[in-house]
């Protein structure tokens, strides 16, 4: 499944019991949204950020398939507020920094997590206009560190994609490898492969 609706993330079969042991944080620096152009009828990405840059973390869910040794993650994702509800209803939930410790700790009880999840930092986002090349597989992009690339001086500054799913690190074991998988209706939060880097995906597992 792509994402993990708050409104039932502790009730869902598909997310209740990774919700109660399984939590995790997902770094990023950004993501993407599309909107519909009345001009064209086409998509328009627009690049969604923290002011200044600043990275953050969405919080999310993981499990690990033993039968297919495939260890895959999700984003929580809730109703959009301002300002990004201003081009998409739903978003990913970017949890406050003081909440980090709390939403991965095993023995939080269950009936505080949804208590943590509100709170969120998603009040101070913002966003731009960039190309229309974001997500074409078929255009052949330079990679995220190229020197071209520069802070945004219009909205129409084309990015490439920031956060990409990669190595997945937990309390105590080796890192095992991890499967990018499309979460959250895939590339729409810029979750893909990419040449350079990759999002550590940070989480706890009961002892």
């Amino acid at each position: 499944m792509f994402n993990a609706r708050i409104e039932g993330v502790d009730t869902t079969p598909a997310f209740r019991d990774a919700f109660k042991s399984k939590r995790c944080l997902i770094p990023a620096d950004g993501y993407y949204e599309w909107t519909i152009s009345p001009a064209d009828g086409k998509k328009d990405p627009w690049f969604i950020f923290q002011p200044g840059h600043a990275p953050f973390s969405f919080a999310g869910l993981w499990a690990h398939n033993s039968n297919l040794e495939i260890t895959s993650c999700t984003i929580i994702t809730e109703p959009s507020a301002a300002p990004v509800n201003q081009i998409h209803d739903r978003q990913p939930l970017i949890l406050d920094p003081a909440y980090y410790d709390a939403w991965l700790d095993p023995k939080t009880a269950a009936g505080d997590l949804k208590d943590i999840l509100r709170h969120d930092i998603d009040g101070s986002l913002q966003f731009y206009r960039v190309g229309r090349e974001v997500n074409a597989a078929a255009i052949d992009r330079q990679p995220n560190d190229h020197g071209g690339s520069s802070n945004p001086s219009s909205c129409y500054e084309r990015r490439n994609s920031t956060c990409h799913a990669g190595t997945l690190h937990s309390a105590g074991n080796p890192a095992p490898r991890l499967r990018a998988r499309r979460m959250h209706q895939g590339c729409r939060l810029g979750i893909r492969q990419a040449p350079t880097g990759a999002a550590l995906v940070l989480l706890r597992t009961p002892r």
